[in-house]
C-alpha cells in the first residue's frame, strides 16, 4: 500500500515536469523513479529499503499520469482519443496486477528484475516516439 499512498505525491510534480521538459522528454524521465525503485528493491538489504522502493514506485506512477495521458490525447485522432486516454489508466492497473502476479510465481528479487525491464524498455522506445500528431 506504500505505492498507493505515495502516488498522489508524484501527481503533484507531474504537471510541472511536463511543462518544463516537454512531452517526449517527460515520457522518458518519468521512468527513472521506476528504474531506481526496482533496482533498490532488488538490492534491498532491509525492510525500510523495500518501503522506500515501493514509495518510489508510487511516486513514479503518479508522475507518469500527466505525460502519458497528455501525449496520447495530443497525438490521437479525436474519434478514439477518449478510449485511448482511458486505456492509459487501464494499462497502469494491468501493470500493477502483473507485478503482483510476478511476486507470486518468482522469488521477489527475480520479480524485481523482470519488472525492471518494463521501464528500461519504455525508455528505449520513447526515443523513437514521434512528437507530431499523425493525421
Amino acid at each position: 500500500s506504500m505505492a498507493f499512498l505515495c502516488q498522489p505525491l508524484g501527481s503533484i510534480f507531474s504537471g510541472p515536469l511536463l511543462d518544463h521538459f516537454g512531452r517526449k522528454k517527460a515520457l522518458f524521465l518519468v521512468n527513472i523513479p521506476h528504474v531506481v525503485a526496482w533496482l533498490l528493491m532488488y538490492y534491498a538489504w532491509d525492510v525500510p529499503s523495500l518501503f522506500i522502493g515501493n514509495a518510489l514506485l508510487g511516486i513514479g506512477t503518479g508522475i507518469m499520469e500527466a505525460p502519458s495521458v497528455t501525449y496520447v490525447g495530443e497525438i490521437s485522432d479525436p474519434l478514439v482519443r477518449g478510449i485511448l486516454t482511458t486505456l492509459t489508466n487501464g494499462f497502469t492497473s494491468t501493470g500493477i496486477f502483473v507485478a503482483y502476479l510476478l511476486g507470486t510465481v518468482l522469488p521477489w528479487r527475480q520479480a524485481a528484475l523482470v519488472a525492471l525491464t518494463v521501464p528500461l524498455t519504455t525508455m528505449v522506445l520513447v526515443l523513437f516516439v514521434s512528437i507530431i500528431a499523425i493525421k
